[in-house]
């Protein structure tokens, strides 16, 4: 029954989403965001939506890149506060500058990071300086990998504990662990390395266990494991996901499967999605669990969503040039 209403949950504020935005937004951005809605346990509300969207219009230049792709996805994030759309729209641009004075170029993904970026762990200042050395590190070892998209993971992560080149260093091992068995060499094996440091910045060869664990747990379930997966399956790696955990995941995997939403070419979607629920379910239900960790596995559902924007832009900006290459 639970999982029946949960279904209902997302369909409804799909509908309502699309209806709100109109038809011109790319379908997987209003199924993550949607989700999104689900999975924080907020109900969509139309009016506030569209006053933060407005908001964001008054207090931003034509060509802002919260203007592109990622706008609607913004908006959702912003709305997950209880503050007045020009205190929220405010307070984001504000942090943004602060990542840009720390050495960022302005882009969608600056943006993106600025939602990370609070006083609740360091200064403001230090966390965007941390970021940036950070990024920085991560780019010496990839110098071509490492684009805008790392932005987002490079200021997350660097409000945790441990020393930045180790993590960078850490980072870049688990990397070419995974490449060695099975993972292909691209933007989501370096986010799924990435993540993997997020409970601990030194290298332990366990959680590479526990990654090719859970990669063919899901393969066995006959789940297809693609590269928008290679996250949610690190993420799991580091948080020591048990066969139990990963059993539920499945489960909602196939009920989630079963939903018209996820036809016609958006199957990749459904594996992030399940795993963000039952990640949600490990927050409510794990009360001995210490802050820390806790902490981190909030981290890890922001970074989760983070990835799947983004995934969202690389393969709407690759449908959009293979359309216009076909005319």
């Amino acid at each position: 029954m639970e999982m029946m209403q949960v279904k209902r949950d997302i369909q409804d504020t799909y509908e309502r989403l699309k209806n709100a935005v109109g038809w011109g937004v790319d379908k997987r951005f209003l199924i993550s965001i949607a989700s999104y809605y689900v999975t924080t346990g907020r109900t969509f509300n139309a009016k506030r939506f569209i006053e933060i969207s407005d908001e964001i219009k008054a207090q931003t230049k034509l060509l802002s890149p919260l203007r592109s792709h990622i706008h609607h996805s913004m908006v959702a994030f912003l709305d997950s506060t209880d503050e007045m759309p020009s205190t929220a729209v405010g307070l984001l641009i504000a942090r943004e500058e602060t990542l840009k004075q720390a050495g960022f170029k302005r882009s969608m993904y600056s943006y993106l990071a600025a939602l990370f970026i609070n006083s609740d762990v360091i200064p403001e200042e230090e966390q965007a300086n941390k970021g940036k050395e950070l990024y920085d590190a991560i780019r010496k070892h990839h110098p071509f990998l490492t684009s805008h998209e790392d932005i987002p993971f490079a200021v997350l992560l660097s409000k945790q504990e441990g020393d930045i080149q180790e993590r960078a260093t850490t980072m870049n091992d688990y990397f070419k662990d995974l490449k060695g068995n099975g993972f292909y060499s691209s933007d989501e094996l370096q986010w799924t390395s990435q993540i993997m440091t997020i409970t601990n910045a030194g290298y332990n060869r366990k959680l590479i266990e526990n990654v090719l664990n859970v990669r063919d747990y899901f393969k066995k379930a006959g789940i297809k494991v693609k590269r928008p997966h290679y996250m949610v399956i690190g993420l799991l790696g580091a948080i020591g996901a048990k066969d139990e955990l990963l059993q539920k995941i499945v489960s909602v995997y196939y009920e989630l499967e079963q939903m018209k939403l996820f036809k016609w070419g958006y199957k990749e979607m459904i594996l992030p999605i399940a795993v963000q629920l039952e990640t949600k379910h490990l927050i409510e239900t794990q009360t001995g669990t210490t802050m820390t960790v806790l902490t981190s596995i909030e981290s890890i559902l922001q970074a989760q969503q983070a990835a799947m924007i983004s995934t969202a832009v690389i393969v709407s900006a690759s449908t959009a040039a293979n359309s216009n290459g076909s005319n």
